[in-house]
């Protein structure tokens, strides 16, 4: 996405919708689309801030590391690129790897899950 269009983006309903998700055999998640705007960041922030203050666990604060180390990454590389995001055209689903007893990302996800109470 170019610098142009992540300008009008992030003045778009979407990117400042919280899109929950619930599906069969997957955990409730909340799905973000960035960029946002500054007061939208702000919000999201202290959101996970609070959830992580008042963490009866270590867990959600090793989630939210994960989650957030993960949305900069994207974003860096979102940032730092003329290219339009595309798919692979992989015949692999981008999620196989969390369903792969054999993957990392399988552990990373099972773990993760197993902490829910």
């Amino acid at each position: 996405m170019r610098s142009a269009a992540r300008k009008t983006f992030r003045n778009t309903d979407p990117a400042a919708q919280n899109h929950i998700v619930k599906e069969n055999d997957l955990p409730e998640m909340t799905m973000r689309f960035s960029p946002h705007t500054e007061p939208m960041a702000a919000t999201i922030f202290k959101t996970i801030s609070n959830r992580i203050k008042t963490a009866e666990s270590d867990v959600l604060f090793a989630i939210e590391a994960i989650r957030l180390v993960d949305h900069f990454s994207f974003r860096d590389r979102i940032e730092n690129t003329d290219q339009s995001l595309q798919t692979s055209g992989a015949a692999t689903a981008w999620y196989a790897s969390y369903y792969d007893p054999q993957d990392l990302h399988f552990v990373e996800r099972t773990l993760m899950i197993s902490a829910k109470k």
